[in-house]
């Protein structure tokens, strides 16, 4: 057994235009430094009988060198194709904070045809463009006693180690499922070659997942909706699977097309529960809900699983900002346990300890409601009571549209809104309950501002139905010297 390995860099090249004099004087001539940019580091491995050698590219995340945490490992198949795709769909989902960071190990080299395929035994005649087969037992012995091992000894791992194949590489994966079911917690795969030898890996993970259907804790395929012939395979499948199993469609993508929107879709379908509830749900954003849901993904991945650094360093910022010091520092805390090379935290703690020394200088208690409850008359929640189409303009600013809902519960009346396309995925984001009020002949309701403060939205009932009036801040930092509040105007139509 042969092992090489080297830096795998490219160059990054800036070509500057030649200077020129101006005003009969010289520029001082341009300098140009040419670095090599690093990416990752490629291994050669020569393994098994007979020895092949197996190009192993590994991509660490950016922040990979600022931490002493392990990180999820995603092993990409037909990787001398596929590394940069994989890798750059990771970064981008992980920088939003729709999954965790990845190590991205990329596996070339070999003969894909042999390496992913296993012997045939129900058919004798392959497919056009594979010359030799039955090889994913070996291939998959290399991986699990030669590349796995290297990688962890190597670099900061995780217990989370996902496949991602596309075609024949797929069906390697769903083999694995059946034959090394430890070897793999998630199972990312791009239309798998299910029909291989008269469906043979289909019928032995639908066996498999009937004796113990936990052994997919996350399989996602991914299909273009021009090519549906595999379908009935995965149809089964998904009903064996559960809610374990997820099936993204991608319009425009052929079968040859697909890795490249396939693995950025598809991770984000595996990662779907890792995104802070608080993204898409106001009610979410504290310590405790982070707590829960973490909970939650730690058993499932087999190791702690911090929040998105985003996410503590927000729910830090809306304490802080509501004067509520205690859970702002608890944040800090647990930012500071998980990320404890992040510039970033030392800079919300000094932000925190600000706002809380400004507090304390000034007298200022935890910030308490503008709008006095009163009980809800009868008649005004039912005038109020149901769905409504909502509009909010801001000027200047992007109009927001949604829905608002209002309830009655006991002697109080609330309102929840939608908005849509405002979460960070695209999807909808709900506000915190917030309890109405009539004063005159208006209903008033608020919400905390993240920026401090609160927004007061008041709103008329007019001739045809509409509730029509405007939000306003009261209280929280005032705008720098020169600029005003942004006017939001709200409209509420029945539904």
């Amino acid at each position: 057994m042969i092992r090489l390995s080297a830096r795998f860099t490219l160059l990054l090249c800036l070509v500057l235009a030649p200077s020129r004099a101006v005003s009969g004087q010289t520029a001082p001539s341009a300098e140009l430094r040419t670095e090599p940019l690093v990416i990752g580091d490629r291994h050669i491995l020569r393994a098994g009988s007979p020895a092949v050698e197996r190009r192993i590219l590994v991509i660490p995340p950016r922040s990979y060198g600022d931490t002493t945490r392990t990180f999820p490992v995603l092993y990409v198949l037909d990787g001398d194709e596929h590394a940069q795709s994989a890798a750059a769909a990771a970064t981008a989902l992980s920088a939003n904070g729709r999954i965790p960071e990845l190590i991205v190990v990329a596996i070339g080299g070999g003969d894909r045809g042999l390496d992913y395929t296993p012997p045939l035994r129900r058919t004798t005649q392959l497919p056009p463009g594979v010359a030799a087969h039955g090889g994913a037992g070996a291939f998959l012995g290399v991986l699990r006693d030669e590349i796995v091992p290297l990688v962890e000894r190597r670099y900061r791992v995780s217990p989370m180690r996902v496949v991602a194949g596309h075609s024949l590489g797929g069906l390697l994966a769903m083999h694995a499922l059946v034959t090394e079911p430890r070897l793999f917690r998630g199972y990312l795969t791009m239309e798998p070659s299910l029909w291989w030898d008269d469906r043979i890996v289909a019928d032995s993970v639908l066996g498999a997942l009937a004796r113990d259907s936990s052994i997919a804790r996350r399989l996602v395929a991914v299909e273009a909706t021009s090519a549906e012939g595999w379908r009935p395979d995965w149809e089964r499948l998904r009903r064996s699977a559960g809610d374990r199993a997820r099936l993204v469609s991608l319009e425009g993508e052929t079968h040859q097309t697909l890795f490249y929107r396939g693995v950025y879709e598809g991770l984000a379908a595996m990662f779907a529960d890792y995104l802070p509830w608080m993204r898409h749900d106001e009610a979410h954003a504290n310590v405790e809900s982070l707590e829960r849901q973490y909970a939650r993904l730690s058993r499932d991945f087999g190791y702690e699983v911090p929040p998105p650094l985003t996410a503590l360093l927000d729910v830090a910022d809306r304490d802080a900002n509501q004067r509520r010091f205690a859970a702002a520092r608890r944040a800090i805390a647990w930012a500071t346990r998980a990320y404890p090379r992040s510039s970033a935290v030392s800079t919300w703690r000094a932000h925190v300890e600000t706002l809380a020394e400004q507090a304390a200088r000034d007298s200022l208690k935890e910030t308490t409601p503008v709008v006095a409850f009163r009980p809800t008359d009868p008649r005004d929640a039912q005038a109020l009571a149901g769905e409504w189409a909502m509009t909010i303009r801001v000027e200047p600013g992007m109009p927001v549209s949604g829905t608002a809902r209002f309830e009655r519960r006991g002697d109080t009346l609330s309102i929840v809104t939608l908005a849509r396309g405002l979460a960070v995925d695209g999807g909808d984001y709900r506000t915190a309950p917030a309890v109405v009020v009539r004063e005159g002949d208006a209903y008033r309701w608020e919400r905390e501002n993240r920026g401090g403060g609160r927004v007061i939205t008041t709103v008329r009932l007019e001739r045809g139905g509409r509730l029509v009036g405007t939000s306003t801040v009261v209280g929280g930092a005032k705008p720098p010297q020169g600029f005003s509040e942004p006017r939001v105007t709200v409209e509420l139509r029945r539904r």
